[in-house]
């Protein structure tokens, strides 16, 4: 289905738009409901991942200590990314480290003990991470975003500045320590300075 053009700029870029209090997206009509996708996964559906196990995965695609854990002189670099599993990434750019959608638990789930577990462990804990200048946050799924992580980076870093979709800061504000000044929320393509960069979020 094609965007609706009330929701559409005079540049053809698509706005995001709410419904009932609620995003909506077209693109997803027609599609299987959230709720029929997770009785398939994990109830009636085969695994169909074709994700090796473990001794393999470990031989074809090895967790290594990221840099700022193996290099005893490291300092935030001018251009290098590491990933560090799924969507969470560490950029370093003209000397500012930028995390995107943190998560380091176990699971992408509301609780620990159940839900999509990861298949290998996080490539460090949020304590090892370098000083952050910012964090990025695309989306509020579980595997893109984790309370856990969030507010352990919060406590530890207090001054990241926060990144986060329209909508999302009152819940991050409400469910870590983050001081209001540091969430900026935007929208699609928005654009925002990071403070004391010339960097553009």
């Amino acid at each position: 289905p094609l965007w609706p053009s009330e929701h559409t700029d005079s540049e053809g870029k698509v706005q995001a738009y709410k419904e009932g209090g609620r995003f909506q997206n077209p693109w997803m009509n027609g599609r299987p409901s959230a709720a029929s996708f997770f009785v398939s996964w994990f109830v009636t559906g085969p695994d169909e991942s074709n994700i090796p196990g473990a001794t393999e995965l470990n031989e074809t695609l090895p967790v290594k200590p990221p840099v700022w854990l193996s290099d005893p002189n490291f300092t935030v670099s001018n251009a290098r990314l590491t990933w560090l599993g799924h969507a969470t990434t560490l950029a370093e750019i003209d000397g500012s480290a930028i995390l995107t959608d943190p998560v380091f638990s176990g699971r992408a789930s509301a609780v620990q003990f159940a839900g999509p577990k990861r298949y290998t462990a996080a490539a460090c804990k949020v304590k090892d991470l370098p000083p952050l200048a910012a964090v990025l946050v695309s989306h509020n799924h579980y595997d893109h975003l984790d309370l856990r992580s969030v507010s352990r980076l919060a406590e530890l870093q207090p001054n990241i500045s926060w990144f986060v979709p329209a909508g999302m800061a009152k819940w991050l504000k409400d469910n870590t320590v983050v001081s209001g000044e540091k969430v900026h929320e935007m929208t699609w393509w928005q654009e925002e300075q990071l403070e004391g960069t010339n960097i553009k979020i």
